[in-house]
């Protein structure tokens, strides 16, 4: 943290016990420069140039005072560690006018995805969608700070915000980079984004993950998994301890009434309903951001002159060649089934695990597997 004044105002932010810890967009503590007069804060001067390095693994960096010039690097990092995102707050006071926060050439403000091998499910992301869509109605009615400013948040993704009271400028070659996070600017007076300037939000492009990623498996399906497929849910028949491989890009969605944000998920068939297996899947940090972030600027006046450059776009996931496992079920009339495409409407006696041979004179049962009747595997190529 670097904050110039005379004054300070200090307090908890997010996740904290004070009255702000759902609504502040930093993690530790906030801070505000300012003159007390009268017990409310009024404007205070103070420079605040960062000309080196500043690094804050998957936390927060905030730089405030009357004029802000960040010219060297500032670093964050999100992890799926507790879900923790880094975010960098540059602030001056929204009540002088004569305040700035610059990017100067070769400026580099940057949250990246740290991948350190944790996962978070689809369970867990949805439910900071909904938290933050909680938190940013009660954000409008909170007690600010006098460099904070009024804004959504989503609290899975990393977040740049910069608030003045005066101008915000990035000059060129300056480069704010929030990799699927958000860049958020509040300035009461003008932004500009000079030639050669770039804010980007865009998704990550490096995430590879083996082909088997994209299979989910089953060991033991349940009655719930048959819900729709009564004749087969009520025998037990597929309800042993059995594994089952059910390709994820094959699934079918269907939308779900009572819970529009997480559809139904159906093998083709209609057989196999999963989308509550689907959503308790870990998923790796590179895989939330791949999605793309936004960029929001709100200003009295908003400049961005040619070459100047605002990514928003989506990023993707590479899927490694590799073989991915099959599972076949086999029907009442023996014909066999890809559990991907098999019908909720035919009875089936169980999983095929090949054919059998049996030499009761040695004592000996062999089963075999044919990949002309059944193969146990199919190679996919590389995917994005």
């Amino acid at each position: 943290m670097l904050a110039a004044g005379q004054d300070f105002v200090i307090r908890d932010g997010y996740k904290s016990t004070g009255p702000n810890a759902n609504t502040s967009t930093t993690l530790g503590l906030e801070v505000a420069p300012c003159r007390l007069v009268a017990a409310t804060c009024g404007v205070s001067g103070g420079a605040v140039a960062n000309t080196g390095l500043i690094q804050a693994t998957t936390g927060d960096i905030t730089l405030t005072g009357e004029t802000v010039l960040q010219a060297g690097v500032v670093l964050s990092s999100t992890s799926m560690t507790d879900v923790r995102r880094g975010t960098i707050h540059l602030l001056t006071n929204t009540s002088d006018t004569a305040s700035s926060v610059t990017f100067a050439p070769g400026s580099l403000t940057a949250i990246q995805p740290q991948d350190d091998g944790t996962t978070a499910t689809d369970a867990a992301r949805a439910s900071l969608i909904a938290q933050s869509a909680a938190n940013n109605n009660l954000r409008t009615g909170t007690s600010l700070l006098n460099n904070q400013a009024v804004s959504p948040d989503q609290q899975y993704q990393s977040r740049i915000e910069i608030v003045s009271g005066g101008s915000v400028e990035f000059q060129n070659g300056s480069l704010n980079l929030s990799t699927g996070g958000q860049i958020a600017v509040n300035a009461i007076g003008r932004v500009l984004a000079d030639a050669g300037a770039t804010l980007s939000a865009a998704g990550s492009i490096d995430t590879v993950l083996p082909a088997t990623a994209n299979v989910l498996s089953i060991a033991g399906l349940q009655g719930h998994d048959l819900r729709d497929a009564p004749a087969n849910r009520d025998t037990g028949a597929l309800t042993k301890n059995q594994t089952v491989n059910v390709a994820i890009g094959q699934l079918v969605s269907i939308p779900n009434p009572n819970d529009p944000g997480n559809p139904y998920l159906y093998t083709s068939g209609g057989l196999l309903e999963v989308s509550g297996r689907v959503a308790g899947l870990g998923h790796s940090i590179g895989e939330w951001t791949s999605a793309g972030g936004t960029i929001a600027l709100n200003a009295s006046e908003v400049v961005a002159r040619q070459d100047a450059v605002f990514n928003i776009s989506g990023g993707f996931v590479t899927y490694a060649a590799g073989s991915t496992p099959n599972t076949w079920l086999v029907a009442s009339d023996g014909r066999l089934y890809n559990v991907n495409t098999a019908p909720a409407n035919v009875a089936y006696t169980g999983v095929y695990g090949g054919f059998t041979v049996s030499q009761p004179r040695w004592g000996i049962t062999e089963t075999f597997g044919s990949p002309l009747i059944a193969p146990a595997s199919t190679y996919r190529r590389m995917e994005r």
